[in-house]
């Protein structure tokens, strides 16, 4: 899937919007040789955003709001065995609502995800599910508290990047990698805060 999604935004930037869009599609696609699906609660809000955004480059607004729309409907996600209210796929589901023009609710989605990271950053981290397996098939000894604090520090960055506060996110992103320098992402949305700097 993250293949598939940097060929195609890759393609987009190049300006070959159909090339992205069947990269974007076939992010979308679980392939049969895996042979197990997505779980029916994890949120694809991020395909479905670059779907749209492949769309509109090739001048089909109408598809193009339809995927925005199916980014914004997605409401929490599931990760670690339970159904998370915000993720970093919040951040597409805001961005989804400024390509459709409600800046409003896009700016509301992501104060809300920002007030929930910043939660988050401060509570206890633990495991708030039962498996039979635990300690037992834990291969490596992981401290909870730094990943989740790791997270929230990302959730932040993301919130004040779409909230257009580029100086605020760049620290946290900076401080999220010396943290884990393997967090796709947060380099994913380093690059684009690159990008975006570069432009202008």
């Amino acid at each position: 899937m993250r293949t598939h999604l940097a060929f195609g935004k890759a393609a987009l930037a190049r300006g070959e919007a159909g090339a992205a869009l069947a990269l974007f599609g076939a992010a979308l696609a679980v392939p049969r040789t895996l042979g197990e699906a997505r779980h029916l609660l994890s949120n694809q809000s991020d395909i479905h955003y670059h779907l749209g955004s492949a769309c509109d480059a090739l001048g089909d607004r109408v598809s193009a709001r339809e995927w925005w729309m199916q980014a914004t409907n997605f409401k929490g996600d599931f990760q670690d065995m339970s159904v998370r209210a915000f993720s970093e796929m919040t951040y597409f589901s805001a961005l989804s609502w400024g390509q459709l023009g409600k800046r409003g609710k896009m700016e509301k989605l992501l104060t809300a995800l920002l007030a929930y990271a910043r939660n988050l950053q401060r509570s206890e981290a633990k495991i708030d599910y039962f498996a039979t397996s635990l300690p037992t098939m834990l291969l490596f000894e992981e401290d909870i508290q730094f990943r989740q604090e790791t997270t929230a520090l990302f959730l932040q960055a993301q919130a004040h990047h779409g909230l257009g506060r580029r100086a605020r996110a760049g620290p946290l992103l900076a401080e999220m990698l010396e943290r884990d320098s393997n967090h796709a992402l947060a380099r994913d949305l380093a690059e684009d805060c690159r990008l975006r700097s570069t432009e202008r």
